[in-house]
């Protein structure tokens, strides 16, 4: 399941307990900036509802060239959800308190380019640090994005949309070739290229300590080559319909300067082509941006300045947040709820390209879960929507072993409700009966 917000992650390993997180901003902001954009589940204060933008200031327009082929063309997406009913039963909404703060801090823009002046945002926890590839807190995911872009990404309805990219094919399942756009500069001045981002991503799969690999880096790439200076490629050792969503999700894949590491000191300083460059990074208080003059992008960012602040306590962001100190901040669900009659706040909800799963671990070779109709008893018998409901407060949504937001694979929403994950115990006792275990098992 997705979180709607909320919607994001299987991403964050410290959500240790479901708790639906949503941004809310004050309706002065609202005013002068006239929309604040969301993909997790977020509370606003504004004159009506915000409008609708793009995930990220790095994906907000889309460029007009579009990527040229869907990933691996020859296997079908049904063929990786076919096992759904043994594993992916118990798939839960992705953790809201990360979906719905990662979208704010990172998306907050009005909808016109003829923005300016400064946006401060409340965050919960210290980034602790601003490693580029490795790095395991939300808050230093987000933290970091500002400055970063990836190949690729994602739209406010999770498509996938060229970034420093402007294309792509696959000719074949084992292939991706890349092409860059050109002229587009680092926060340093120097121009992207190729040899820039085959670092990148010999760094994203083995990241220097402090860093930790990411649970996320496309197993299936086994070398990433340069061709010329604005052309990459990826050659996998089979067809992997997650390289798209992982490249997309920029808070994993960033692309910076080769030889950024010694350059600059990671786990306070950054270089990116992000909209954003880093002012200064204050450990327990804030992080500071400015607008990147230079960005690809020319209609973004729509700020000139951009605070993140670090306020733990809920009710301090809640109050902040009312005098005006800050433009947004998260809150949990029960504040969100006793916030949503107030005229001056406005509660922002969408999805994101990430699953929180929550699974049995169970061995398949072991009776009696070798029997195939006892696995799909068992997702028969669970009621995803009454999780959505009780648990995620209703701020989820279905979603399958590929959540949306991965090209052409994810199987649709219709198809995971009255198919994979339709909850019907009557089928699941007969499923039971038939597999010798009518009366069920120790």
């Amino acid at each position: 399941m997705e979180d709607r917000h909320t919607t994001g992650s299987q991403d964050e390993p410290q959500a240790d307990s479901p708790r639906t997180t949503r941004l809310i901003s004050r309706r002065q902001f609202l005013r002068r900036a006239s929309a604040l954009t969301s993909v997790g589940a977020g509370l606003l204060t504004g004159c009506g509802a915000p409008q609708a933008a793009a995930p990220a200031p790095t994906t907000a327009a889309a460029p007009t060239t579009a990527p040229t082929e869907a990933a691996a063309p020859t296997i079908a997406p049904t063929e990786a959800a076919a096992v759904a009913p043994t594993v992916a039963a118990t798939e839960a909404a992705a953790a809201p308190t990360v979906a719905a703060t990662e979208a704010a801090a990172a998306t907050a823009a009005p909808a016109s380019s003829a923005g300016g002046g400064a946006i401060t945002w409340a965050m919960e926890n210290d980034p602790v640090q601003m490693l580029p590839f490795g790095s395991i807190t939300t808050e230093s995911f987000r933290a970091r994005q500002m400055i970063y872009d990836s190949l690729v990404a994602w739209d406010k309805d999770l498509n996938v949309q060229p970034a420093l990219a402007e294309r792509y094919e696959t000719p074949d399942d084992k292939t991706w070739i890349w092409h860059l756009r050109q002229g587009v500069k680092f926060h340093n001045g120097k121009e992207v290229d190729a040899d820039d981002v085959k670092y990148s991503m010999d760094l994203q799969a083995a990241p220097p300590e402090p860093g930790i690999p990411s649970p996320f880096y496309p197993k299936t790439l086994t070398s990433v080559e340069v061709v010329d200076k604005y052309t990459v490629k990826f050659n996998m050792a089979s067809a992997d319909p997650t390289v798209l969503g992982y490249l997309a999700w920029g808070r994993y894949s960033p692309i910076v300067p080769k030889g950024l590491y010694e350059q600059v000191n990671v786990l306070t300083e950054g270089i990116g082509t992000g909209p954003f460059k880093l002012v200064e990074f204050v450990s327990n208080d804030r992080v500071v941006y400015t607008r990147n003059p230079d960005f690809w992008n020319p209609d973004l960012p729509h700020f000139d300045d951009m605070t993140l602040k670090v306020l733990p306590d809920e009710s301090a962001r809640v109050a902040a947040l009312r005098s005006g100190e800050v433009h947004g901040c998260t809150v949990s669900a029960d504040t969100a709820a006793s916030l949503s009659n107030d005229p001056d706040i406005t509660i922002l909800s969408g999805l994101f390209a990430a699953p929180r799963v929550l699974q049995f671990t169970i061995k398949d070779n072991t009776k009696p879960w070798s029997n195939k109709q006892v696995r799909q008893a068992m997702s028969k018998a669970i009621d995803r929507q009454l999780i959505i409901e009780n648990v995620y407060a209703g701020e989820a949504a279905l979603t399958g072993p590929i959540a949306p937001g991965y090209g052409d694979w994810p199987l649709p929403d219709e198809e995971l409700a009255n198919t994979w994950f339709k909850y019907d115990p009557d089928a699941a006792r007969q499923l039971m009966s038939d597999a010798g275990f009518a009366d069920g098992f120790e």
